[in-house]
Formats: C-alpha cells, structure tokens, sequence
C-alpha cells in the first residue's frame, strides 16, 4: 500500500493532497496562504536603508538591500512548505511526493527539501495548478500518480 504526497503551490499559496493506493480521489490534507505576498515592501522590512557618503562624490547615499523583501518573502514560505511537507511525510508515512508549482516556485521548494524528501521525491510538474479542483487535478497529474505508484512499489525510478 502506497501513500503519496502530493503539493500543489504558488506564491500566493499551497495545497497538500494525499493520494492513497486503490483511492482515486485525492484528500486535502492542508492547506497554508503566503501572508508575506499582500504585504507592501516597506511593511516587510524592519527599518529605512542605511545611510553613508560616498567617498568620491562625498556626497550622502543610501545603502539598498541586495535582495528585495518579497523575494525573501517568496523564499522563507518555500522554506515552511518543504518543512510542512517533511514534517506530514513522517507523520503520515508517504512513500512518494509529487511537486506541482509555478517554475520558480519550484525551484525555490526544491532547493529547499530535506535530503530525505528529494530522495521520495518521485515528479515534478512545472504548472500552476493551485485554482484547479481535486477531480481535474487528480486527471492531469495522472502520469505523475503512475511514476509514483511505480516507485514505491520498486524503489527505483522509471
């Protein structure tokens, strides 16, 4: 018996499926919304940029941040996701997982996966499927099911 997980997000949010074997159907198991992505930059960090002079101009100027707030934003609900999805995965014994995002969310779950959930880690589908419902989304990640079902039940990918 194979039970697999299957996570379906965007930016804005997630969705955690379970697919158990002999089930057609997929059963939400969480669902998590990106409270960051609403926020206006300047709410997202702590305080104004730095301040120095320029040594050539000696004129003042300011000290932007290399990376932009909402990109760290992006990056630490990646980081809950992958969490989220290995902290289910021992509870609720998957064999597999099944990663559908917008490609660079993708990336950013991926990159942030434990070295055990890459190993369960059976599919990657690089769609935004978060507005599609579980009867359409159960259909379009079919072949996806398949190559899971196939790994947990020989331990090695197709």
């Amino acid at each position: 018996m194979s039970n697999i997980q299957i996570i379906v997000a965007d930016r804005a949010g997630v969705r955690i499926y379970e697919a158990r074997s002999g089930d057609p159907e997929l059963h939400v198991l969480d669902e998590i919304a990106n409270t960051a992505l609403g926020r206006h930059e300047r709410d997202l960090v702590a305080s104004r940029a730095g301040r120095r002079r320029n040594p050539a101009t000696r004129q003042p100027q300011e000290l932007a941040p290399r990376s932009r707030a909402r990109d760290n934003a992006v990056g630490a609900f990646a980081r809950a996701i992958a969490r989220r999805s290995s902290t289910r995965a021992r509870l609720r014994g998957h064999d597999a997982l099944i990663l559908v995002a917008e490609p660079r969310m993708l990336g950013e779950i991926r990159s942030r996966l434990s070295k055990a959930s890459l190993a369960r880690l059976a599919s990657q589908v690089a769609k935004d499927l978060t507005h599609v419902d579980a009867a359409v989304l159960a259909r379009r990640l079919r072949p996806a099911l398949l190559e899971a079902q196939w790994l947990c039940e020989t331990g090695t990918p197709r």
